[in-house]
């Protein structure tokens, strides 16, 4: 939910600010439950704002997504689907309704709060609460999954969330007279039985609530009626720059706020990579990955104690708190370098620090003491 928030309005989450929706318990929560920071606020300007202003007309339709809803403003219209399998009808006759118009369609296909690719074989978190306790002894919550029926459900539901962008794809494509550009990815990756990349707990089974490269790292498709020259393939870019690429691609202005950069428009290197979910912050830097992790238990990113911890001295904190990973070598992240790189960790933090103070920093006066206090409050079953 944050991450469909930050693509849509070009800001790192904490800067719109946005949490992620209550999901907790056996027991769907309501809107007026829901936390403050669980919307869009007014006056944050989204990308079908934006271009609603250039004459554009937009559509939502999302599926098995949690909070679509909360995510619509600034769309002329939104349908939610109940299957995977009626996005397309919504999208067609849509398409056909506005044809005078130049056209914005977002699609969002949710795994909704149980499973992982709408497979009812993918249960999500299966392991729950006792995966903890493998540390203490392995044979209290092991859960034996099947890796390779794991991986055949999982590349099962990949095709068939491809199969819908594919047909989605077919309508929109404008042709010779009116060109159009799509943009394809994901707002996570999953750990499926991989277990390394937490210090010396194990990965839960299934999870992508776990800082890691194989959960924050997805690829992203842009599909275009031409080449585009001089842009790397392999570059790291991050959500954020997807509103200002669509926004250049429509002649628009972008907003003040709004911190990424065009895609189409970059001729260097790969730019650092930050994401942050609970109390974790990850940094990309070239091969390697910095992860930081305080240990604010069932916290949000938008605690600022996640930012005090963060800003501590290095030789004040425990060593668990850095974790150092040279992805071309471990792309698995079994071996922790931060003894080893003393100097990579303490440059990268200073990368982590400025992007969490700057570009991710919470407005000033949005938390107060009140809305610290519900966040804290809030009930919830992990990170959110």
């Amino acid at each position: 939910f944050s991450s469909v928030g930050s693509i849509l309005t070009g800001r790192y989450p904490g800067a719109i600010p946005l949490c992620n929706r209550l999901l907790a318990g056996e027991h769907k929560k309501t809107e007026s439950q829901q936390a403050w920071c669980a919307e869009i606020p007014e006056g944050v300007h989204t990308a079908a704002g934006i271009l609603g202003l250039y004459g554009y007309r937009s559509l939502l339709v999302s599926s098995n997504f949690p909070g679509a809803q909360a995510l619509s403003a600034g769309f002329s219209h939104h349908a939610d689907v109940g299957q995977w399998s009626d996005v397309q009808s919504q999208v067609d006759s849509w398409w056909v309704e506005n044809a005078q118009a130049p056209r914005f369609v977002v699609v969002l296909l949710g795994d909704g709060a149980d499973t992982v690719l709408s497979r009812t074989s993918l249960k999500r978190f299966p392991e729950h609460r006792l995966q903890w306790l493998e540390t203490v002894t392995p044979d209290v919550a092991r859960v034996e999954v099947d890796p390779a029926e794991v991986r055949a459900a999982y590349t099962a539901g990949a095709e068939h969330a491809a199969s819908i962008f594919s047909r989605v794809l077919a309508t929109t494509n404008g042709g010779v007279e009116r060109r159009s550009w799509a943009l394809v990815g994901s707002t996570s990756g999953m750990s499926l039985d991989e277990r390394s990349g937490f210090g010396d707990a194990p990965v839960p089974l299934l999870t992508d609530n776990i800082l890691l490269d194989r959960t924050v790292r997805v690829p992203l498709a842009v599909i275009g009626p031409e080449a585009v020259e001089g842009v790397d393939a392999a570059a790291r870019v991050q959500g954020i720059d997807i509103l200002p690429t669509l926004a250049a691609l429509a002649g628009a202005v972008v907003p003040a706020g709004v911190t990424g950069k065009n895609l189409l428009a970059e001729r260097s290197a790969s730019h650092d990579a930050y994401a942050e979910f609970g109390d974790m912050i990850a940094l990309r830097r070239g091969d390697h990955l910095l992860v930081f992790r305080c240990s604010l238990h069932n916290s949000t990113a938008l605690d600022p104690t996640v930012t005090e911890q963060l800003l501590a001295p290095l030789e004040t904190v425990p060593l668990g708190h850095y974790a150092l990973y040279n992805l071309a070598e471990d792309p698995l992240q079994m071996k922790n370098l931060r003894r080893q790189h003393p100097d990579v960790v303490a440059s990268m933090r200073q990368g982590m620090v400025a992007i969490r103070t700057g570009a991710a920093a919470v407005p000033a006066g949005t938390i107060t003491p009140q809305r610290l206090w519900a966040l804290r409050m809030a009930s919830s079953d992990g990170y959110w």
